[in-house]
């Protein structure tokens, strides 16, 4: 997938991040994705509009999909099938686009190919890079910091129950939950959390809270085994003991899985910060002048 993009980028100069790219040929934008293994270079326009020109496009190679007309990029030869795409699509997108307003201000004059709703469309600048900032604005004061906190605690603990068990039952353990743990953790507190540098660190912290009740939990099942009491009893009586395991017992018997989790609580902390519930399909990275 990557091979095609990196194949026009150095031809036509497409944007490329990830498995997208964009273009814009002749004041129209085109947005270039991937389904079933082949890259589509798509249109956006009506499908009344398809429907007339449908029979104008060479080849037929081309189908209504979301909203745009896809026309398939050959990955045998994508350069020769995109610059044949490139001289067809002047020719049977000039009269839509001639006509067509920005979807943000229904103004004309647009300078910019953007995203509205996930599809790469002309707007104006300011028309979408104000709707850029609103919606930052509006995503990160959305979450609640107390809810993703208790959300990223709780999920760590989960990650980290299979460990608990294996070590109780079996004393195997699978380290790469040590760092995985904290890592689901952090998106748990994206998903629900206000994102922010203090949201970041009250993540961090109950991924790290998570793993210490789970490891104490544990420790304690292991001191109840080994003199004769109860969990509970063990857990609320011999607190002081189980410290003395914990710190620094553990973390010195076990530099590997301290490694992980330092890993997995440094990356909670980034993750916490990214907005999972990202609307409009916008992405900055993608836009393109629409002349120039």
């Amino acid at each position: 997938m990557n091979s095609v993009l990196a194949e026009l980028n150095r031809e036509f100069g497409v944007t490329v991040k990830g498995n997208f790219a964009t273009d814009v040929v002749e004041g129209i934008p085109v947005k270039i994705s991937f389904l079933n293994n082949y890259a589509k270079a798509g249109v956006v326009c009506s499908q009344d509009y398809y429907q007339k020109i449908k029979s104008e496009i060479p080849g037929g190679f081309a189908s209504y999909q979301n909203g745009q007309v896809a026309f398939t990029i050959s990955n045998g030869n994508p350069v020769k099938t995109y610059q044949q795409i490139r001289e067809s699509i002047p020719v049977l997108f000039a009269d839509y686009y001639a006509e067509q307003t920005c979807p943000y201000c229904k103004g004309v004059g647009c300078d910019l190919a953007g995203f509205y709703n996930g599809q790469f469309v002309k707007v104006h600048r300011s028309c979408y890079e104000h709707a850029v900032l609103d919606g930052e604005e509006k995503s990160a004061k959305s979450g609640n910091i107390v809810v993703g906190t208790l959300l990223a605690f709780v999920v760590c603990i989960l990650g980290l129950l299979i460990n608990v068990g294996d070590i109780i039952f079996s004393g195997e353990e699978y380290p790469v939950l040590y760092a995985l743990a904290p890592i689901f953790a952090g998106c748990a507190y994206a998903w629900k959390g206000r994102r922010g540098i203090a949201g970041s660190i009250c993540a961090t912290v109950a991924a790290f809270m998570g793993f210490f009740c789970s490891m104490y939990f544990c420790l304690a099942s292991q001191l109840a085994e080994a003199r004769s009491l109860t969990i509970t009893e063990a857990a609320f009586t011999r607190v002081s003991t189980i410290l003395g395991y914990f710190f620094p017992w553990y973390f010195a018997d076990n530099i590997f899985n301290t490694v992980l989790l330092i890993v997995g609580l440094a990356v909670c902390f980034f993750v916490a910060k990214t907005d999972l519930n990202a609307k409009n399909g916008i992405d900055k990275d993608l836009t393109r002048p629409l002349i120039g």
